[in-house]
């Protein structure tokens, strides 16, 4: 039989600082909700996930982080079922205290360096940033009166209609730069 470990709930927040009304409707919501938080600071940035949610066999980092801070707005969830997790999401759009990066803590990135972690969730929130620009401006471009255009720049309007679906069909990752050059080339 396999023993079964219940996580602690912890939320964990960067860049909402004690003093911000966005960071004192978060705290506010959080108390609400019973939930456990942390702040975090610029410091804690070298320290790895496991670390900054107390969780064991991840020790202090050896060098504390000595960079700038991100200027974004972070929400780390650790131990939250996913009742408590939509919980916690709905009070936060209802509480209207958006958060525009957030990430549960998961086996898989427990070791991952918060700086690390959160310039991947910045990346992959300006990716699909950029994914969804692409899909707005196909479907705009589609539905585009093309008759006033001469017969060459009409073929090559179709081209880069159907590049731009070939990009939005494919199951393939993408990166953003290319999402952003498509849409570029649907506008004029």
């Amino acid at each position: 039989m396999k023993a079964h470990i219940k996580n602690s709930e912890l939320v964990l927040l960067y860049g909402l600082q004690e003093g911000s009304e966005k960071g004192e409707t978060v705290r506010k919501i959080l108390q609400r909700l019973r939930m456990p938080y942390r702040i975090l600071s610029d410091e804690m940035l070298g320290e790895t996930l496991g670390y900054v949610a107390g969780l064991p066999g991840f020790p202090a980092s050896a060098s504390p982080y000595t960079g700038e801070g991100l200027g974004e707005e972070v929400l780390l969830m650790s131990g939250l079922a996913d009742q408590r997790l939509n919980e916690l999401l709905a009070a936060l759009r209802e509480g209207q205290a958006p958060i525009r990066l957030k990430a549960v803590i998961t086996p898989n990135n427990r070791g991952w360096k918060l700086f690390d972690l959160f310039h991947e969730l910045i990346e992959e929130h300006e990716t699909i940033g950029a994914f969804n620009r692409l899909r707005q401006t196909y479907a705009a471009a589609a539905e585009r009166d093309v008759s006033g255009l001469s017969e060459e720049e009409r073929a090559a309007w179709e081209q880069n209609l159907q590049k731009a679906y070939q990009i939005l069909s494919s199951r393939e990752p993408t990166e953003k730069e290319v999402y952003q050059k498509a849409a570029d080339t649907l506008v004029f």
